[in-house]
């Protein structure tokens, strides 16, 4: 049995559309070249993207430098309750660096006075397109997140720029420039705190002044009116024991209180006078914690002193030198193009022959 086959409609049609588009060949790679033309103009002549990148975490107890020094000696002589907590004063430094790098009017002020800022600013007269251009670079060119989210121990800071070189040192140099404000932040918190500190303790100073000297006029007052009564009854010597607070009488076999000023004639004249004498011509003598807390306002005002200095934060990355750029890809812009001509070029030949098709009779 004699079977005849015949091409598909189908199978026709392919070998027709790829006769036409071989014929119109030259069509499709002029599409091509000037596609590829316009490709190389953009990826030759648009502005490159390099990206810097580090990572920081909470700076170790050395790093954090004087400023540590510095809390210390504060928890040691401003005579509080609460104990020095190293951790937690090397996360709030973190915690304070971080917050600097986020400041809108940190990243802005740093960014206008930077040499990229002016390099690529430099032909722009428009004031308005300056401060886009100084927004864009604070903003979408700076990036700051945490390298896992939710977690504040450890953050990635990028910035992007037209060349490498400006990228890494731009980046170096916005972590140096909020590291030093975060440090003077700090130091300005703590001396406020050491300075009302201060400002405590000479209170309780000068009020154990005034307590102990108001104590020593009215030990002075009990023992002159005690001698007056003691010459009108003309008692000059005490008989019997004496002690701090009472005095023995053997011959009355009394114990006369001495807790009660009303019994102090009964010491006599001599005794009296002399502890007149000796009040008045002796230094005043303060309660112990009167002379420490004179010790400790003195070292807190060294603390006063201390320069800023140290690092908030350490590098788990250092600003990188970016070998490669983020944009153009210029061999994937060639190829896009490429492709983008040899697609539209084809259309152009496959519609410009369904155009010659409906002309012709049927």
């Amino acid at each position: 049995m004699h079977t005849n086959t015949q091409p598909s409609t189908e199978e026709i049609d392919l070998f027709d559309l790829f006769a036409t588009l071989w014929k119109n060949k030259l069509t499709i790679i002029l599409f091509t070249t000037c596609t590829i033309v316009l490709a190389s103009l953009y990826a030759f002549t648009a502005k490159e993207a390099w990206t810097s990148k580090a990572q920081v975490v909470p700076a170790k107890a050395i790093q954090l430098g004087a400023f540590l020094e510095a809390e210390r000696r504060y928890y040691r002589y401003a005579d509080i309750e609460k104990d020095f907590d190293l951790q937690d004063s090397l996360n709030n430094a973190f915690a304070s660096f971080i917050q600097t790098l986020r400041a809108t009017d940190n990243r802005l002020a740093f960014f206008k006075d930077s040499a990229y800022y002016q390099a690529i600013t430099a032909d722009i007269t428009d004031e308005t397109a300056k401060q886009l251009q100084l927004e864009n670079i604070a903003f979408k060119d700076t990036k700051i997140q945490e390298t896992e989210k939710n977690k504040k121990d450890s953050f990635d800071i990028s910035f992007t720029a037209e060349t490498a070189h400006d990228a890494h040192d731009t980046l170096a140099k916005l972590i140096t420039h909020s590291n030093q404000v975060t440090q003077q932040k700090l130091f300005e918190n703590l001396f406020e705190r050491v300075e009302d500190r201060i400002a405590t303790l000479e209170q309780s100073v000068l009020n154990t002044q005034k307590e102990t000297e108001q104590n020593r006029k009215n030990q002075i007052e009990q023992f002159k009116q005690a001698l007056q009564v003691a010459q009108s009854a003309g008692i000059s010597d005490y008989k019997g024991q004496t002690s701090a607070t009472m005095i023995v009488d053997f011959t009355n076999n009394n114990i006369v209180d001495l807790t009660n000023n009303n019994n102090l004639f009964l010491l006599g004249t001599n005794y009296l006078q002399a502890q007149l004498d000796a009040l008045n011509n002796s230094p005043l003598i303060y309660a112990a914690n009167y002379y420490q807390t004179k010790e400790n306002i003195q070292n807190l005002k060294q603390i006063l002193t201390i320069k800023p200095g140290g690092e908030t934060f350490e590098f788990t990355r250092t600003p990188s030198l970016p070998l490669t750029k983020d944009k153009p890809k210029k061999a994937l812009i060639l190829l896009a193009g490429a492709v983008l001509g040899g697609v539209l070029g084809s259309l152009f030949v496959l519609l410009q022959q369904a155009l010659r098709n409906r002309r012709k009779p049927l």
